[in-house]
């Protein structure tokens, strides 16, 4: 039963969050890519070439903004000698390409502001409480120091969002050494449909049929990120 609690509580969260952004369409990898998982191996992959598509997606007529991000976890450097056999600790971090602030209610601060530079950084919430990092502290991550400018996170983009960092995202590229690909891309349409479906606005169909010709990319909408949240608790038998 507490097992079953903490998944509603944390289901109802990722809800609510969705539902209170003002995010259109969410544009992740075809071919299972998902931003409700349901078993272990489900991810939102990686859209290839992400910066090419991302401009793309950008130049379309019914795209008022859009927002590129990618997860993955950097190592915290610590400062001074360590021991050899200390484990190494990891951050959760998402680079993320654009302003998140231009899209109503996806970006939320509790203090100090969104980076401006490549050597800045957002903590979130249960990060900040947890490591103590605060505006103005330093967090050196890769290799490289960053700034903290801003304790905070991302609405309706993963579940615990708030226990991640955020910086650019081509200096996220640069720390761990990947490839041009993104997990997701938030869209924004300048004829806004926020908390109803892409099918009952002709804007949005015709937006969504110009994301399909663009890459092989899959696309969700408010609705649907609900309905699929929702599924996560319908069944009568959780296996541990």
């Amino acid at each position: 039963m507490l097992l079953l609690g903490v998944t509603r509580a944390k289901t109802d969260l990722y809800i609510s969050n969705v539902v209170k952004t003002y995010i259109d369409i969410y544009v992740v990898q075809q071919g299972g890519g998902t931003l409700v998982p349901v078993l272990l191996d489900d991810t939102t992959g990686a859209i290839p070439k992400a910066s090419g598509v991302l401009a793309q997606i950008r130049s379309l007529r019914e795209v008022r903004l859009a927002i590129g991000m990618t997860l993955a976890s950097l190592t915290r450097d610590a400062e001074g000698a360590t021991r050899a056999d200390e484990p190494t600790p990891l951050v959760t971090v998402i680079g993320v390409d654009g302003v998140p602030a231009e899209i109503d209610g996806l970006l939320v601060l509790a203090d100090g502001r969104w980076v401006r530079r490549a050597d800045e950084v957002v903590v979130g919430d249960k990060l900040s409480r947890e490591t103590g990092l605060r505006v103005g502290a330093s967090l050196r991550l890769s290799g490289r120091s960053f700034t903290v400018v801003g304790v905070g996170r991302l609405r309706g983009t993963a579940f615990g969002s708030d226990g991640y960092a955020y910086i650019d995202y081509q200096e996220h590229r640069q720390r761990i050494a990947i490839p041009d690909a993104m997990n997701l891309t938030a869209v924004a349409l300048r004829s806004p449909v926020a908390g109803s479906a892409l099918d009952a606005d002709p804007a949005a169909q015709a937006a969504r049929g110009r994301l399909n010709g663009i890459a092989a990319v899959s696309l969700f909408d408010t609705d649907q990120l609900v309905a699929a949240s929702n599924l996560i608790m319908s069944a009568g038998v959780f296996f541990s």
